[in-house]
C-alpha cells in the first residue's frame, strides 16, 4: 500500500479478510471500499457491484486465494474476470499468494498465469505457511515490473533486509520443498478430513476447506460470533476467532486452525458435542 496509495485513494478490500488490507490502506492515507465474500457468491467478491464511482478511483484490487478465512480457492474464471476489470479501471492486483501451496482440492493457481495479468498484477508470497516458519518474516513479489520497481523504491527506505540466517534457512526450504511441503500438506488433509467430518457428525454445518490451514465455520442458529467463540473457550477449552473480527461480513462465522495434532482436533470435536445450543 504505501508503494502505490497516497492520501485520498481508494483500495478494494475483500472482507472478510486478513487485517492488514485495510490497516495498511488507512496507514498510507488511503481509503479502503469493502467487497463482502458471502457463502452465496462461492467467497468472491462480486466486482460487477462495484460501485462505477469507486472503480474508477480504484489504485489497488486486493485478493487472497487461496483465501483466509474462508479456504476458498480462486477459480480460473475469477481471476480472469478481476484482471479484465483491473484492465478497464486501470488499478493494479495485488493478489496475496501466501497458501498458494496449501491447497487440498486441486492446485491453487496463479493469478499470473492469466493473460494480461503481467500487466495490472503483483503477487506477494512468503514461506510463513508453506514453511512453517511464521513470524520469520521472510517473503518475496513477482509480476509487473513496473510494479516491482515501485516496491523495491519503498522497501529500500524503510529497512536494509532479513536477517541474514532467515534468507539462509528460506534457501535451504525451498531447495528441499519436494521433501518437506507434501508429507506437510498430507498432515494438513488429514487434519482437515477428521476436524470437519467430526463436526458434520455431529450435526455442524461446515464445508472443509479448499485451501489454507482453517476452517470457517458457521454458528448455531442464534448465537453470535463472538458468543460462540467465548462458550467454546469457557467451557470448553477451545481458542477459535470469532468472524467478526475479520470484518462485518464475518459474523455468523467462527475460524478454527488445524496447526494442532489430529487427536486434539478429535477431542475438540468430543467437547463441542457435549456442549448444548
Amino acid at each position: 500500500a504505501f508503494a502505490f496509495v497516497n492520501p485520498g485513494y481508494i483500495t478494494l478490500v475483500p472482507e472478510p479478510c486478513y487485517p492488514v488490507y485495510r490497516g495498511a490502506t488507512y496507514f498510507a492515507g488511503g481509503l479502503p471500499i469493502y467487497m463482502d465474500l458471502r457463502p452465496e457468491n462461492d467467497f468472491f467478491p462480486d466486482l460487477d457491484r462495484v460501485d462505477p464511482r469507486d472503480a474508477a478511483r480504484a489504485k489497488i484490487l486486493w485478493l487472497n486465494y487461496p483465501n483466509s478465512p474462508t479456504g476458498k480457492l480462486a477459480t480460473k474464471a475469477f481471476f480472469e474476470k478481476a484482471v479484465a476489470f483491473a484492465r478497464k479501471h486501470g488499478c493494479l492486483i495485488c493478489q496475496d499468494a501466501a497458501y498458494t501451496e496449501m491447497a487440498f482440492d486441486g492446485r491453487a493457481l496463479s493469478i499470473l498465469e492469466i493473460d494480461g495479468a503481467k500487466e495490472v498484477a503483483i503477487e506477494l508470497h512468503s514461506c510463513s505457511k508453506t514453511f512453517s516458519m511464521t513470524g520469520w518474516r521472510v517473503g518475496w513479489a513477482c509480476g509487473n515490473r513496473d510494479l516491482i520497481a515501485g516496491l523495491g523504491r519503498m522497501k529500500s527506505n524503510v529497512d536494509s533486509g532479513i536477517f541474514t540466517a532467515i534468507q539462509r534457512a528460506a534457501t535451504t526450504a525451498l531447495q528441499h520443498y519436494d521433501r518437506i511441503v507434501p508429507p506437510l500438506m498430507k498432515m494438513y488433509r488429514q487434519r482437515r478430513d477428521t476436524f470437519c467430518n467430526g463436526l458434520k457428525a455431529i450435526g455442524w454445518n461446515v464445508r472443509p476447506p479448499e485451501g489454507t490451514f482453517y476452517c470457517w465455520i458457521p454458528v448455531p442458529k442464534g448465537y453470535t460470533s463472538a458468543q460462540v467463540s467465548s462458550r467454546l473457550l469457557e467451557e470448553a477449552d477451545i481458542v477459535t476467532t470469532p468472524g467478526n473480527g475479520f470484518g462485518a461480513p464475518g459474523e455468523g462465522f467462527i475460524r478454527a486452525t488445524l496447526t494442532v495434532p489430529e487427536e486434539r482436533l478429535a477431542l475438540a470435536v468430543e467437547r463441542i458435542e457435549k456442549l448444548k445450543w
